[in-house]
């Protein structure tokens, strides 16, 4: 068997993995099963065809601990518990338990742990405690993101997130467009480019409805939500908002849930930018999919 390296700092991990949902959020849920995964809307099956289980899978990933050679490893699962998950824990009791409102750096401690718990979980590296076992081709991981962030502390640039609240109602009718955007693929000469992709969670609240997150990697691009537009979702990062209150966000169906996570799909135009290039066919890409193209040069002006 081959060595597991952390994956932020690449020391070799000699331990077992560590929890991308750690046990202060896993606890809130004791109790509260059954617990099905859906994809696409649809249950998947554990063994001899059970799609219940009375307490939730465990995620893995290879991460650093205290207990690695000291002189090597940097023990990177402190420092996401410093930095991500002890500043988060009041905020996210406060809006998902307590059905608070939260504002200034309840905020940021909130929608900066949301983002990096959905960044690890969609790591192709990513193990679960319970069959099935995700693709790994899924999610192509930029493999300098989390060093950087290890190195930085700031997350990657080119993320946005998503939130929406979902009732337990079925709801033939929906608000949100059944509409999909389709993702490019972009080679960019000084940009690490790649593919756009999403992946979405969602965490129960105590009154039956869910909380719904969105995080989608679009290197290189800019896009807008269909669902955004309207105000059915809300849009707390890259930009943090002063206030965060999902209670005064419209509910959702279980029908606009599933048009959510099927709203960015993979598979779209390979685009290889040029140096220097400042502009792109007219229909290439959907009007939601702006590509950051180099600024236009002034023209310089001769002597007279």
């Amino acid at each position: 068997m081959s060595d597991l390296h952390c994956l932020f700092c690449g020391v070799v991990v000699r331990g077992s993995r560590e929890h991308v949902l750690t046990s202060w959020f896993l606890k809130r849920h004791n109790g509260q099963g059954p617990f099905t995964t859906e994809v696409d809307g649809e249950p998947v099956e554990y063994a001899r065809g059970v799609v219940e289980r009375d307490h939730l899978s465990r995620w893995m990933l290879p991460v650093c601990g205290k207990g690695e050679e000291q002189d090597v490893g940097r023990d990177c699962n402190g420092w996401l518990n410093t930095v991500f998950e002890q500043p988060a824990k009041t905020p996210v009791r406060a809006a998902l338990d307590a059905l608070e409102p939260i504002d200034g750096p309840a905020v940021s401690a909130f929608v900066r742990w949301s983002v990096k718990t959905l960044l690890l979980a969609s790591h192709p590296d990513l193990v679960r405690s319970a069959p099935p076992q995700r693709d790994r081709s899924v999610w192509e991981f930029p493999h300098d993101w989390l060093p950087a962030l290890r190195t930085t502390g700031n997350l990657p640039a080119d993320l946005s997130l998503w939130l929406g609240i979902i009732g337990p109602s079925t709801g033939e009718e929906s608000r949100v467009p059944d509409e999909q955007v389709l993702l490019p693929r972009i080679h960019h000469p000084h940009a690490a480019g790649g593919p756009g992709q999403a992946i979405d969670l969602g965490f129960g609240l105590p009154d039956e409805r869910m909380a719904q997150f969105q995080l989608l990697s679009h290197p290189v691009m800019d896009i807008s939500h269909p669902a955004e537009a309207t105000g059915l979702v809300v849009k707390p990062w890259p930009q943090l908002p002063d206030r965060l209150d999902i209670n005064v966000l419209p509910v959702l169906s279980r029908e606009e849930s599933r048009r959510i996570a099927r709203t960015f799909v993979r598979g779209g135009t390979l685009i290889d930018l040029m140096p220097g290039q400042t502009w792109l066919p007219e229909g290439l890409l959907s009007p939601r999919i702006r590509i950051r193209l180099a600024p236009t040069p002034s023209p310089s002006l001769g002597r007279t």
